[in-house]
């Protein structure tokens, strides 16, 4: 069941046997609430399939041009395949590991970042670098 259909249900049930005599219109507010979290998710997975189709172009440009040398800001920022905020985050998380340290970035950046491609969700809450991820280290070390 996603929130729409969780929506949709509390529109067509009305409440009348509770106690409190608002209820219905807390439901509402409820009822609107979950469509525009639905409305969010449906954007950040239409985000994440963009940023995965991405990933494979480039991955496959990389296979084709081993040889042609890109700029990391090129390439990925303003293609947009990573923001600013990403590549950041992406970046601290690989100085975490490398000091043996558990990562500081916040969840919900994890998972926009395993979207992208650069990094690979483990089971609990266990992330490892992709080989795109690896390519995006060797190129931001290189500047």
């Amino acid at each position: 069941m996603n929130a729409n259909e969780l929506a949709d249900w509390i529109k067509d049930t009305e409440f009348y046997d509770n106690s409190d005599p608002n209820i219905n219109d807390r439901m509402d507010e409820v009822e609107v609430m979950l469509r525009q979290q639905q409305a969010e998710i449906e954007a950040l997975k239409a985000r994440c399939d963009s940023l995965k189709e991405a990933n494979d172009g480039f991955a496959r440009h990389l296979i084709i041009n081993p040889e042609k040398e890109l700029s990391l800001s090129d390439t990925l920022v303003e293609k947009e395949l990573l923001t600013d905020d990403e590549l950041k985050a992406f970046l601290r998380f690989c100085e975490c590991v490398e000091d043996g340290e558990e990562y500081d970035v916040p969840k919900e950046m994890m998972i926009r970042l395993s979207c992208i491609g650069v990094i690979k969700s483990l089971p609990r809450d266990w992330y490892e670098n992709t080989e795109f991820g690896n390519y995006i280290i060797e190129k931001a070390s290189e500047k």
